[in-house]
């Protein structure tokens, strides 16, 4: 129908939104989407996909969108994200934590781990303001890196303690809130 739809508030399955997303994809037919009680309605032609909906309400994730991180770092996403890979490497399994030393001009990521050694790799930032160091699991941040688009990610910090927000220099809307981790 071309009448106004009520909004409707549900939590979708990853998997399922995976699914849709490759059906979306590979089809040019604007798909359909409808919801039932507990479950979600996906046709696109022929194709219909039905999914069970997660129960519960979702989190309220404005509450952990930090607003007063004033030092942004502008940083190439492929050469950081080829660093972290490489830095990682070296990090202990089961936390996979690398810091990242922020200072002017330069970051610097480094792990280490005493069965095998220590990892270190910098490349120039054009970041001018105050130096700091942070820990974060390598892993949760190629997370990130993997979904943004474009070529930079801005790294927005507090300090070594605070959730540091990652987002795209061109859409607003793409906001990433990563916990930092004691090295």
């Amino acid at each position: 129908g071309s009448g106004p739809v009520d909004p409707v508030s549900v939590i979708i399955p990853k998997k399922t939104l995976i699914e849709i997303k490759r059906l979306l994809e590979e089809e040019e037919q604007d798909p359909e989407v409808g919801f039932a009680k507990n479950q979600m309605l996906f046709r696109q032609g022929s194709l219909l996909l039905l999914s069970r909906l997660m129960e519960g309400t979702f989190p309220n994730y404005q509450q952990v969108i930090p607003k007063d991180n004033e030092k942004h770092v502008v940083v190439g996403r492929r050469p950081l994200e080829g660093a972290l890979k490489r830095v990682s490497l070296l990090s202990r399994e089961k936390t996979h934590a690398v810091k990242l030393q922020i200072e002017a001009g330069r970051i610097c990521l480094s792990s280490s781990n005493p069965e095998v050694g220590e990892a270190k790799e910098d490349f120039s930032i054009p970041y001018q303001g105050e130096g700091m160091s942070a820990g974060f699991n390598a892993r949760y941040l190629l997370d990130v890196l993997g979904v943004m688009k474009g070529e930079e990610a801005v790294f927005e910090f507090k300090d070594a303690l605070s959730p540091c927000l990652v987002r795209a220099p061109k859409d607003q809307n793409h906001l990433c809130v990563v916990m930092p981790m004691c090295v």
